[in-house]
């Protein structure tokens, strides 16, 4: 089952896996970065078989880099198959940071006991991706910068006091 999650306050990661998993009702909770690719049903029928049995995977996966080239990744715990009833036996406090959250999750269900397996997984890609960039995101400014995704307040227009980012309104003449 698929589990739409709708923030009304501030996102975390940490928050958000939370959130997904108290709305989830299966017996195997699976949480897979939104930037995975599955070109092999391996790590799915991995990840079932090893939380069957009462344990938890954390696959690793190949990296696809900006130049073409790739290597393997064995850091990050972002992406984990495990029992429902395990996750209930799991202290992990953290819900609304960012930046540490898989470490720690992975940390929590060390603590827990369960056994954890971590292998290579062909077939499981995450596709690079830029960091995000800062500027000025507005087209209608005069210092308008393409690549910036997220705004920093530095747009620049022709006509300040009648600019708003919603509306524009003409000076009259």
């Amino acid at each position: 089952m698929i589990t739409k999650l709708v923030y009304l306050k501030e996102f975390s990661r940490g928050g958000g896996r939370n959130n997904a998993f108290k709305h989830s009702s299966g017996k195997i909770v699976a949480f897979i970065d939104a930037d995975m690719l599955f070109v092999r049903p391996t790590v799915i029928i991995r990840g079932i078989e090893y939380a069957s049995k009462n344990e938890a995977y954390f696959p690793t996966h190949y990296t696809f880099l900006i130049d073409g080239a790739g290597a393997w990744q064995t850091y990050g715990w972002g992406n984990c198959f495990i029992p429902r009833h395990a996750m209930n036996n799991i202290e992990w406090v953290e819900k609304s940071t960012w930046g540490l959250e898989d470490d720690w999750f992975f940390e929590a269900v060390i603590k827990s006991g369960i056994k954890v397996k971590r292998k290579q997984c062909k077939g499981f890609v995450h596709l690079w991706h830029p960091a995000p960039r800062t500027g000025c995101t507005d087209p209608k400014a005069l210092n308008f910068n393409a690549p910036a995704s997220i705004d920093d307040g530095s747009c620049v227009y022709t006509h300040p006091k009648h600019y708003h980012p919603s509306f524009y309104f003409s000076p009259e003449f």
